[in-house]
């Protein structure tokens, strides 16, 4: 009898560790560069949807990409939309503070240039993403900020 028991729960568990792994939000960190410096956005999907779903590029608060921006692009995104939080500051900059914050978003603020660009090369980071993971429809996007 004790056999049976563990011999259940183990199939039950690798059942439950084989559906964790292979179904529910998924947060990829993307790694990319414009004009030689480096960005790290995130992609957000639900790997469970085998359906093409609209590509939303989301430009986060002041306090860049962090996992509120992440846990906030999970909850809009579920199985509707692939999300790809956008890293408009660099890879090395992750304000700590509204101070820092305040500092990195005001530097892209006084630059629209700068910011276009960086907006811009984040949604085709998105849509190649998108497209190479066949999860998108590329004739539906949309961008919004969560500020």
């Amino acid at each position: 009898m004790r056999f049976g028991f563990v011999g259940i729960s183990f199939v039950a568990l690798t059942s439950l560790a084989a559906s964790a792994a292979s179904a529910g939000m998924v947060n990829k960190k993307i790694a990319y560069n414009i004009g030689g410096q480096k960005f790290e956005g995130v992609l957000v999907y639900d790997d469970s949807v085998s359906a093409k779903r609209p590509a939303v590029l989301m430009a986060p608060n002041w306090m860049g990409v962090t996992e509120s921006a992440v846990t906030k692009a999970k909850k809009l995104a579920g199985g509707k939309y692939v999300f790809f939080v956008a890293d408009m500051y660099g890879a090395k900059i992750r304000p700590k503070n509204g101070k820092e914050a305040g500092k990195a978003a005001g530097a892209v603020r006084k630059n629209i240039s700068m910011m276009r660009t960086r907006i811009n090369k984040a949604m085709d980071v998105l849509l190649a993403q998108g497209a190479s993971l066949g999860i998108t429809n590329g004739g539906k996007t949309a961008a919004i900020g969560c500020c």
